[in-house]
């Protein structure tokens, strides 16, 4: 992933807020109108980044003020490198906060994960979507997984986190022009975490809240759970120089 630097001519925002889009009419557009109603008083961008959409999903996110744009690849992760490199090469942006289009997580939890980098203290800030957890929000097979991967996490990295899977993150948006991630699909979370580890970045985590998903989920059972591991041990093993 290579992505421009964005340049003092480009328009300050406190956030930018990327949305990755496949086929979510169902939950898209009162995702966008609460994200519109819990950011008021923010300076921001919202960037649906669509990976295909057969129905009425660019639309809407249109209409509802967002700028669409479309991945050329396939994969989850390859829409949220898309959307990185549109914000970081047109917005002189804070902080980008990463979120889906599917209901699962609240706006009114990206205000709580941007403070600690408006305030200097944390480079970025992982949401812990595990305790608490609303009922029927993840399958109980999803959840053993991210519990694993988050173990190993911890064991490989020392990081403390619970929840290193979770698709909502809040990242400084300087660390985002230097995190050279590589990750097309779901394993995307975990390479971000590894490789601002490596950089020395500060992390944090914050319990935020998830809810039961709006249409249909997209995401692999086994199969994530063990791309995320290989991630993990390839990027403990195989060291870059991902030095600050």
């Amino acid at each position: 992933m290579k992505v421009s630097t964005s340049t003092n001519s480009n328009p300050k925002r406190d956030l930018v807020v990327v949305v990755p889009t496949l086929n979510e009419k169902a939950g898209i557009r009162e995702v966008l109108n609460s994200l519109h109603t819990k950011l008021k008083g923010f300076t921001y961008e919202v960037i649906a980044v669509d990976g295909g959409s057969r129905d009425e999903t660019v639309r809407i996110a249109k209409n509802m003020g967002a700028i669409a744009i479309h991945q050329t690849r396939r994969g989850y992760g390859d829409a949220l490198r898309t959307g990185m490199e549109y914000a970081t090469a047109n917005f002189d942006a804070k902080a980008i906060v990463f979120m889906d289009a599917d209901g699962t997580y609240d706006p009114n939890d990206i205000p709580v994960l941007a403070k600690p980098i408006f305030e200097g203290k944390a480079d970025l800030v992982n949401g812990n979507r595990l305790v608490p957890m609303n009922q029927g929000s993840m399958r109980v097979t999803n959840k053993f997984g991210n519990m694993l991967i988050s173990l190993i996490m911890r064991i490989c990295f020392g990081l403390n986190v619970k929840d290193a899977c979770s698709g909502m993150k809040a990242l400084r948006s300087d660390l985002v022009e230097r995190l050279s991630l590589e990750v097309e699909d779901w394993p995307l979370m975990t390479e971000i975490l590894a490789k601002a580890w490596w950089l020395g970045a500060r992390i944090a985590e914050i319990p935020i809240a998830y809810h039961v998903r709006l249409g249909h989920s997209k995401l692999p059972r086994l199969g994530a759970t063990i791309d995320n591991l290989g991630i993990i041990l390839k990027n403990r093993i195989t060291r870059k120089s991902y030095l600050l």
